[in-house]
């Protein structure tokens, strides 16, 4: 090998020679190709990660931008619509108020015509209305009607024949559905502002946020994480109605499961429970093509049970769910002092 550069020494090495006739000098060069391969090894190691690193970032800039511009989208509406309401409000500071003292333009846009705030004699008032206007009892099942039947108290076999029943896309009647509603209301007044959960019996609690009319979606936590029940606890934080096209078939499934399990289903107040969001988000177009000789009774009931619905849940006395979120200047028992079913809509 008399005569060997170091360039032929590396050329030697780059095609694989790893034994050479050089006497002690071969242990050594064997040596120096080994280390020279797991440098190769650790350099390839790190280019690789560096590669992964950066991939796995650009991936999470573009779903931070993706939920950027979602959000942007998700909430303009309701940012235009809080500007509106901003305007309307000092517009509204200028009119006549009406006998309760509320300008009179507010009770027009309420179906109910009731008022925006009102004292006790007017919920008394108010609740035999509600009885006389939605009576189910004026309300025929025609014979040829093939849908869910249901009686009160619920039952869990009722309930999942109706899981069943809107799966296979067979409508609610009306009679039925003023009966869910009516029952509803009545929990409903005797529960405050705040729920009280508890992880006692359960160890676990499921919080799902906003399902607005996709049906599938309940049905997909339904399926991976079961049916409400005493073991099995759950918390619905408010906008279950608007923008979907099954608003009517979630929240008649999560007010029968509440009549069933009062104590393990809790149901916060959103801001779509409000009528003047359910006009412009799409629920009381829903009604209308639903049950559209009875849509005003419906839509009637539907905005008083709204009103009645808590405001926020707290967990084991530790964390406290609620809509929207709160500010840091409020406390639970300002919370507690809202007047909640008086407030038909702020917007």
């Amino acid at each position: 090998m008399k005569g060997l550069s170091s360039d032929g020494f590396s050329r030697l090495r780059y095609h694989g020679f790893t034994s050479l006739n050089m006497g002690c000098n071969s242990a050594k060069y064997v040596k120096v190709v080994e280390d020279t391969k797991s440098d190769r090894v650790i350099r390839s190691a790190l280019l690789i990660q560096k590669w992964y690193r950066r991939y796995m970032a650009r991936l999470e800039a573009r779903r931070r931008c993706t939920w950027e511009i979602f959000q942007s989208i998700e909430y303009a509406g309701e940012q235009d619509q809080l500007k509106l309401y901003n305007f309307f409000n000092d517009m509204l500071q200028q009119m006549e108020p009406d006998k309760c003292g509320q300008p009179k333009i507010l009770r027009a846009l309420s179906v109910s015509k009731r008022p925006v705030s009102m004292d006790s004699l007017t919920l008394e008032a108010e609740d035999a209305n509600i009885y006389r206007l939605s009576n189910p009892d004026a309300i025929t099942v025609e014979p040829m009607y093939s849908g869910p039947h249901i009686t009160f108290p619920m039952t869990y076999s009722q309930l999942q024949s109706l899981i069943q029943a809107i799966k296979s896309k067979k409508r609610l009647h009306v009679k039925y559905l003023l009966e869910l509603l009516l029952e509803t209301r009545e929990e409903l007044k005797k529960l405050g502002n705040i729920n009280q959960a508890t992880t006692s019996i359960s160890h676990k609690i499921t919080v799902c946020g906003d399902l607005h009319g996709k049906l599938n979606d309940l049905f997909m936590i339904f399926h991976k994480n079961g049916l409400p029940s005493v073991d099995n606890p759950y918390i619905f934080n408010g906008d279950f109605v608007d923008r979907g096209s099954n608003s009517v078939e979630i929240v008649i499934i999560l007010f029968a499961s509440f009549l069933l399990y009062p104590n393990e289903m809790y149901i916060n107040r959103g801001n779509h429970e409000d009528h003047i969001m359910n006009i412009r988000y799409g629920f009381v177009k829903e009604i209308n093509r639903k049950y559209p000789a009875h849509a005003t009774m419906v839509l009637r009931l539907f905005e008083d049970v709204f009103s009645w619905l808590p405001i926020a849940t707290l967990i084991d006395r530790k964390l406290l769910v609620v809509h929207g979120g709160i500010s840091d200047t409020t406390s639970l028992s300002d919370i507690a002092k809202i007047d909640r079913h008086k407030v038909r809509t702020r917007v």
